[in-house]
């Protein structure tokens, strides 16, 4: 919000001198403003307040002046740049209610520009006000686009994820969505893989009647998992006949897009990561070790030489770490996560890799190692989603030590959560062998518009791992169980299908 201040600062200053002369020590300490000139005193004051650095005495007075009768008839500049103001003042305190009165009032004057847009969309984002998050993204995409430049790729997806939660979330991110791919909108990292969110584009667009540029949209998908849910989930099938072998086309259409911006990019760890990554789908393990060793030898040789080493490295072995569990070599892809979790993200505690350790320590039979180090993270400190992939961990390793009682109470913790938990506790209800419960929850989700797809997902039948571990096993044979019963099929086929592929539908062959 800094650069806000800044701004606002500019705009007062080009509006001229605030008042005819310096402010009289002998005033009362909060005269009536009944005049420009008592306004413009009074404003006065408060920059220097600001200037003196005592902001909580510059909020007071500038708040003062905003709810004046005089308020209003201000010149537009000074009110909008007062505003611009209160919105850092209220942010820095954390009053987020008060910072979007006045981030909304700003943004919603003619004279506003893309930047006040900008600081009502972090305000929302901070404020966790998912509506008006949602609503600012929208307005900057259609009104000032090239605003969306300085956007990080994390908060956007989060913004489109935050309106799929919301009443109407469809219509809501079919809404943002057009707007951000109208405005010529690209995530700053030229290798972020969009087809989830065309996914999600293609369904609102189907919705909507728009299936000519649904098809054009869905012909850009080449993620495996996006083209396996589009097959499965019925809400696609107005794309027409889709043929078998799509799913390998995509991801050789993905290795070669990664491929063709490597050279131009040659400076960001992403694109070895979304190499590996590409050769992994299509079985290719050894190959992808190789990338991303080669990776993470250069960004330890030389750190400066990736510009986004500090963000990607904790991913780098967390791919790593998938690579070798693919050539069957477990305990060193568990010894790269492990390096991975002591990574630091965004200078502190690397939560996902920590998490993705415990989960990997669950598979390879470590129970009490994943309760430790599920033990090493604060829950109340994460998003639900993060709290749900560790309740998850806690869950199965309880589980597998037999402790039903401490298993049952992370499942009731998992369910706490609501929706967003509602894949890891399914998954932790296949760990307790709770096949009825796992049952009621997939119809439950297959009922539900935006659980759908990850259910569908999760109920495909796909070729086993070459190196299978015995959780694994296990999981895969409670899931056939799932699919074959009554129930199940009867939700399924309401709304999708499952498919039994076979490895040549998936991968070219050697």
């Amino acid at each position: 919000m800094r650069r806000l201040l800044l701004a606002a600062a500019a705009v007062i200053a080009l509006s001229g001198p605030l008042s005819g002369g310096a402010v009289a020590d002998t005033r009362p300490a909060a005269p009536v403003i009944t005049s420009q000139d008592d306004f413009m005193t009074t404003l006065a004051e408060g920059s220097a307040a600001l200037e003196a650095g005592d902001r909580v005495q510059a909020r007071q007075v500038l708040e003062r002046a905003w709810r004046s009768p005089a308020f209003a008839e201000a010149k537009p500049e000074i009110r909008y740049a007062m505003l611009l103001i209160l919105a850092n003042l209220a942010s820095e305190a954390r009053d987020w209610p008060a910072a979007k009165a006045a981030i909304a009032a700003a943004s919603e004057m003619p004279i506003a520009e893309g930047i006040a847009w900008v600081a009502r969309l972090e305000v929302a984002s901070y404020g966790r006000d998912s509506e008006d998050a949602v609503h600012a993204l929208t307005q900057l995409a259609k009104r000032f686009p090239t605003a969306l430049t300085d956007l990080a790729d994390e908060g956007v997806f989060q913004t489109l994820y935050k309106a799929w939660r919301l009443p109407d979330g469809e219509a809501k991110r079919l809404a943002l969505t057009d707007a951000l791919f109208k405005a010529g909108w690209t995530p700053q990292d030229p290798f972020t893989d969009l087809s989830d969110t065309r996914m999600g584009y293609v369904r609102g667009m189907i919705r909507d009647g728009r299936l000519d540029e649904a098809k054009a949209q869905a012909g850009r998908i080449t993620l495996a998992e996006a083209l396996l849910v589009m097959r499965a989930d019925k809400r696609f099938d107005a794309l027409g006949p889709r043929d078998k072998a799509s799913l390998k086309a995509g991801t050789l259409a993905r290795l070669a897009e990664v491929e063709a911006l490597l050279p131009k990019h040659a400076d960001r760890m992403s694109g070895q990561i979304a190499k590996a990554e590409a050769l992994m789908e299509l079985h290719r393990a050894k190959e992808a070790l190789v990338v991303i060793d080669a990776a993470i030898a250069r960004a330890t040789a030389t750190p400066d030489g990736f510009i986004d080493y500090e963000a990607k490295l904790g991913w780098a072995h967390n791919v790593r770490n998938a690579a070798l569990e693919g050539l069957g070599r477990r305990e060193e892809a568990q010894a790269a996560l492990e390096i991975g979790a002591r990574v630091p993200e965004h200078g502190q505690q690397n939560v996902n890799q920590t998490l993705n350790l415990a989960i990997t320590q669950v598979s390879n039979a470590q129970p009490k190692g994943a309760l430790a180090t599920v033990a090493t993270v604060r829950l109340d400190r994460m998003s639900p989603y993060g709290r749900a992939v560790a309740l998850q961990a806690k869950a199965c390793a309880h589980a597998a030590l037999n402790d039903h009682d401490a298993a049952l109470a992370a499942v009731k913790d998992l369910r706490a959560i609501g929706d967003e938990a509602k894949g890891n506790t399914l998954d932790a209800l296949l760990c307790l062998g709770d096949l009825e419960g796992a049952a009621a929850l997939v119809i439950e989700r297959l009922a539900a518009e935006d659980l759908r797809g990850p259910t569908l997902l999760m109920l495909q039948d796909t070729p086993p791992p070459d190196f299978p571990t015995a959780y694994g096993t296990d999981r895969r044979a409670k899931l056939a169980t799932l699919r074959q019963r009554v129930d199940v099929i009867a939700a399924v086929e309401r709304v999708g299908r499952i498919e039994h592929y076979r490895p040549e539908d998936l991968w070219p062959t050697p």
